[in-house]
Formats: C-alpha cells, structure tokens, sequence
C-alpha cells in the first residue's frame, strides 16, 4: 500500500486527505445502486442477529452464535458508514462484543466447558478489533 493511501473500512483505499476530514463531513459516498443492496443485506443480518437473540433467551444456540452475529450487523454497519466518526463509533461497539466474547471463552476454558483453541481465538478477534479502532483513530489524528 502506499504512503498516501489509507483503508477506509470497505475493503478499499480513500486519500489521506479523505481520511482527515472532519468527523461530521461526508469520507466516501458509495453509489446508489451498491449502497441499496448493502443496506438490504444489513436489514437481513439485522434480522438474522434478532432470531438469534431470541434462540439465545430459549437456550437453542450459544453466546457465541449471538455475538457473530452481532459482530456481522456491525461489519455490514461498518461498510456503509460515510464518516470517521461513523466508523470509529462502530469499531468500538465491535471492540466491546469482541470483549466479551473473550470474556466467556475463558470463562468457558476455566470451568473445562470449552478448548483452549477457542479462547485464543476470541483473544485474536479482540486484539484485531483494538487494532482496527486504533488505526481508525490514527487516521483522523494524523496531521496532514
């Protein structure tokens, strides 16, 4: 990647100049016709995520299961936000979710109730979310 480009959350590269600008302005539009099928997949993510809360309450599927799907909503999120402060908001929400979930995989580890590959996972999909905030945030705080 070059010097002059940084990523912007959607798999692809916005000018530094676009990723200073102020946290209210508009970062990168996306064209009508992808941005309608984005927000079609979220809506179906979002209602994916509310089945599997509800199967969570009755105790059909894991904590696990719950917070993937949380995690899909706010990735689906993440590809239409606009603003830094859109995408910051977002990759600290992940940043939580990802906490707890490695919350309960060591709790699971410790009462024998899960492997340990499964808690190192959550921890590398923790350290990933820090990362990504951090460089969400180096982006708007880097002089230009």
């Amino acid at each position: 990647m070059a010097a002059s480009t940084t990523g912007n959350g959607r798999g692809h590269h916005v000018s530094q100049r676009h990723a200073h600008a102020h946290a209210h302005e508009v970062d990168d539009e996306l064209p009508a016709p992808v941005e309608k099928l984005l927000r079609e997949r979220l809506a179906l993510l979002v209602e994916a995520a509310k089945l599997n809360r509800a199967a969570y309450a009755n105790a059909e599927v894991g904590f696990g299961e719950v917070a993937s799907s949380q995690m899909d909503v706010l990735a689906a999120r993440l590809e239409l936000a606009n603003t830094s402060a859109e995408r910051i908001e977002i990759r600290r929400d992940m940043l939580e979710i990802a906490k707890q979930m490695e919350k309960v995989a060591t709790q699971l580890l410790n009462r024998a109730e899960a492997p340990r590959v499964d808690m190192l996972k959550a921890k590398a999909l923790r350290l990933q979310a820090e990362a990504e905030l951090k460089r969400e945030q180096l982006a708007v705080d880097r002089p230009q």
